[in-house]
């Protein structure tokens, strides 16, 4: 079962927010409600610790990453590895809800649409602890590091 968690990655300081991810965010909030889901804001702060703390043997090529969206793409991968639940970047809008769509599945994965890769890390859901999530930090890592 993938749990009702809706995880989002972004700047602590939403002052900072891109004025689209205002809209987009609560559209999260109106068809994903409280109570019946829990959403998760993570900030800088929370992203660094979900690495350190879990993942510590990616936290060296975590660290030195020189800017925060390569951060947030990275620890997208161990949120869903360690809590699954649906991961939407703040650019995506929610339409309506369809949890009911996912539920069942193991993982979901959106196909690109531009064809630049197989697969987009944008919106994604599943169960916790599934491995194609440590197979993307560990290619994540060798990408970064051989660059």
């Amino acid at each position: 079962m993938i749990p009702k968690i809706i995880h989002h990655c972004g700047p602590s300081d939403r002052s900072k927010w891109d004025p689209i991810w205002h809209p987009c965010y609560n559209s999260w909030l109106e068809h994903f409600p409280e109570g019946e889901y829990k959403h998760i804001y993570w900030s800088n702060e929370e992203t660094i610790d979900v690495v350190h703390t879990y993942y510590p043997e990616f936290k060296q090529t975590f660290d030195s990453f020189p800017i925060e969206v390569l951060k947030w793409d990275f620890s997208r991968y161990c949120i869903m590895h360690k809590y699954g639940g649906v991961y939407a970047d703040l650019d995506i809008y929610c339409y309506k809800n369809f949890y009911e769509k996912v539920d069942g599945f193991d993982i979901i994965l959106v196909e690109s649409i531009d064809h630049s890769s197989n697969v987009e890390n944008s919106l994604m859901a599943s169960k916790p602890s599934m491995d194609f999530y440590y197979e993307c930090l560990k290619t994540s890592e060798r990408t970064y590091l051989n660059n």
